[in-house]
């Protein structure tokens, strides 16, 4: 049965990435900083106060707030991730990692309207055109696709 989610407790600025799952949601976990070494394909933060390994685990998504890319988590250590690819280039640049909640998804708000490309919670493939700006979508969606979408400002609730 559907329902309808008006008063969500989270929110994430969404960063448009093919395939890669959205952060968030009921249960999980979000950590922040900035990374403090470069290592191509990692995400190094020796000064992290809990080592990643207590809390990220592989299939965790990263997003570098600093030039707009997500990753997906690989492989997990104490003071480093290993990424899917590689979007940390300067000591400094700021990233939000959050676990993936499986069979999850977020309704999303975007900001200037146009095409959102992704996948429903449900695993479907979907385009949507025309969106307007200032519109909450009432579908849950799990993957914000870079590629197709032109909507631009977007955030996921839960």
């Amino acid at each position: 049965m559907a329902y309808q989610r008006l008063q969500p407790t989270r929110s994430l600025a969404v960063i448009p990435e093919d395939g890669l799952l959205l952060p968030g949601g009921p249960g999980s976990r979000l950590d922040f900083g900035a990374v403090d070494g470069v290592l191509a394909g990692y995400l190094v933060n020796t000064a992290t106060t809990i080592s990643f390994n207590q809390i990220i685990t592989a299939g965790d998504t990263v997003y570098n707030l600093v030039t707009g890319e997500g990753a997906r988590v690989t492989g997990v250590e104490e003071t480093q991730l290993r990424l899917s690819k590689d979007i940390f280039t300067a000591v400094g640049e700021f990233y939000i990692v959050g676990s993936v909640v499986k069979g999850g998804g977020a309704t999303i708000w975007s900001g200037s309207g146009g095409v959102i490309s992704g996948k429903t919670a449900g695993g479907d493939d979907i385009t949507l055109t025309n969106v307007p700006a200032g519109t909450m979508l009432p579908i849950l969606m799990s993957v914000i696709n870079q590629t197709g979408t032109t909507a631009t400002n977007m955030y996921a609730f839960w």
